[in-house]
């Protein structure tokens, strides 16, 4: 015999044999799988929680979005190999370093102002595109004798066999003429070093190459 349990009173009531433990059998089954489900439902929040603050840790900055992915960090780029300079080719460097005396026609060259000149000019031909300019000096020292200085001193005599001379032995012995010229109108035609001890003259430094490159491009080279 079971007994129904009203609100004020309890009611016996009649039930096959073992009805009342399948019963209480099935109430213990449903009390622990609503049991179970509500502590799952538990473990699931406070997982959910956990995520939340873990994710609001890693965020440097309030407001940005959060990632759980480290961003990749570029590999630094190689640098670029520096360009080798190569250094063009010139005959006329050439012919300059070939001997330490170097001649012309036999005719001794002025060969640091020959370098000097011609490295402002990235050791190239000067006077092939500068006919003019160059008949124009060719004059002037060819009256080198009106300042007492002997055209000789100047290639006079070979200046006048130019078209027998190869193209670099031509321009290399008109720039040593007017090199040689205005050195001597600068400087004296005899060198400084050679004088007495008890001369007075003592000449201002002046850069030849320069004048002479600075003449090319004046209308009046000559001057």
């Amino acid at each position: 015999m079971a007994f129904f349990r009203g609100r004020d009173h309890t009611v016996p009531v009649n039930h096959p044999p073992g009805e009342a433990i399948l019963l209480n059998r099935c109430r213990l089954s449903s009390t622990r799988g609503n049991s179970a489900r509500a502590v799952a439902a538990v473990a699931l929040g406070a997982a959910a929680v956990a995520g939340v603050l873990a994710a609001t840790a890693i965020a440097s900055t309030p407001g940005e979005p959060v990632s759980l992915v480290a961003p990749a960090v570029p590999a630094p780029a190689e640098a670029a190999p520096a360009p080798v300079a190569v250094p063009v080719a010139s005959p006329i460097r050439d012919r300059i370093d070939s001997v330490a005396d170097l001649r012309i026609g036999g005719e001794k060259m002025h060969t640091a102002l020959l370098r000097q000149f011609y490295a402002a000019h990235d050791f190239q031909s000067v006077w092939e595109g500068r006919k003019s300019q160059a008949e124009a000096l060719l004059r002037v020292v060819a009256r080198a004798g009106d300042h007492g200085l002997d055209p000789e001193l100047f290639h006079a005599g070979l200046l006048r066999k130019l078209p027998t001379l190869s193209p670099i032995d031509r321009d290399l012995l008109l720039s040593d003429a007017f090199l040689a010229y205005a050195d001597a109108l600068a400087r004296g035609a005899v060198p400084i070093e050679a004088r007495y001890d008890d001369e007075d003259l003592t000449p201002e430094p002046i850069d030849i190459a320069t004048a002479l490159t600075r003449a090319l491009d004046s209308p009046d080279p000559a001057a």
